[in-house]
């Protein structure tokens, strides 16, 4: 079975039409002669070292700034028979996303982004293995008296936990109300064990961040995203906007420096995000905003993935051959 993508999502109908960056790699996928196949990481299993799993394959198209679905038939694939698979459900990144990495570890076919990949690049913790680039951060997973200095040496402090998206149960904590910051920052620990501490920047109020693509280690568009008036998130799925931007010569450098990295670990399309020219987050599970893009430059990233997919795809020449 060739000239199939297999796409790993949460369930096809509650993806966005209007946003979803899965649905648009599979229209360009559709574009270019696949057919695209699409389950949910519960439906993956493995018997006896095959790696099968029960999805849908669906026709994918993009007019007028957003995807069309229509839903074709049901079936069981193997899914070493498809040209390439795309892991693309969103965290949380717990050990049912863990486990689905190693198995999709044992397939022969290209994966995207790459398993082993996505379990080196923790989304928020990725950004230590870049500390010249970082504002003031910590993690922790308790009460400790280092919070405690962290918090006077920071006026405000944003608190996340590790392994959500789409700014979900993230918190600005002011550290001059230290009981308040206090309860919270321990009630967070309680439900989500480990937690970033991160100084505040305030320029997202009036600067909002940038989104930088990264395609196959290479710097790609950017976008700034602004959020709502009086609001801190800047993400399009929390009520933020996208415009065009250009990035910096120190933004550039970041991106360009992470990058190396992440192409290194099999990172095929990743989103770093930028805060006052500050690397605040590196998203690699399922990272978004291709749509966005398209809206504002008139440009299709989709079709790069795919060419660095389809490189990937080629036969290798073997040594006898050369």
């Amino acid at each position: 079975m060739t000239n199939i993508i297999a796409f790993q999502t949460d369930p096809l109908l509650t993806l966005k039409p209007g946003s979803d960056t899965s649905l648009f790699l599979a229209a360009t996928a559709t574009e270019r002669g696949y057919r695209c196949f699409f389950y949910e990481p519960q439906d993956l299993l493995l018997k006896e070292g095959t790696c099968l799993s029960t999805g849908t394959f669906a026709h994918v198209t993009y007019a007028d700034h957003a995807c069309q679905v229509q839903l074709q038939e049901q079936t069981t694939l193997h899914l070493n028979e498809v040209t390439a698979l795309f892991i693309r459900q969103d965290p949380p990144f717990n050990m049912d996303y863990v486990t689905n990495t190693y198995l999709l570890e044992l397939l022969k076919i290209p994966v995207f982004n790459n398993p082993t990949g996505l379990r080196a690049t923790s989304e928020k913790m990725a950004i230590f293995k870049f500390p010249q680039f970082i504002p003031s951060s910590m993690v922790v997973g308790s009460w400790t008296p280092e919070i405690e200095a962290f918090l006077d040496e920071n006026t405000h402090v944003i608190m996340k936990p590790l392994y959500y998206f789409g700014g979900k149960f993230v918190e600005v904590l002011s550290a001059t109300d230290r009981e308040t910051a206090k309860a919270r920052i321990v009630a967070a620990l309680h439900t989500h064990h480990h937690i970033l501490l991160q100084k505040f920047l305030p320029a997202v109020y009036t600067q909002g961040d940038k989104r930088v693509f990264i395609i196959d280690g290479e710097v790609s568009y950017a976008m700034n995203r602004r959020p709502a008036p009086d609001q801190y998130l800047a993400n399009l799925a929390a009520g933020g906007s996208a415009h065009p931007t250009a990035l910096t010569p120190r933004e550039h450098h970041i991106a360009e420096t992470v990058g190396r990295y992440l192409k290194a670990q099999g990172i095929i399309l990743a989103g770093l995000d930028l805060i006052n020219e500050h690397l605040v987050e590196i998203n690699v599970t399922s990272p978004t905003g291709l749509i966005a893009i398209h809206k504002l430059y008139g440009v299709n990233l989709a079709e790069d993935v795919f060419n660095s997919v389809e490189g990937s795809c080629r036969p290798q020449k073997r040594m006898s051959d050369r």
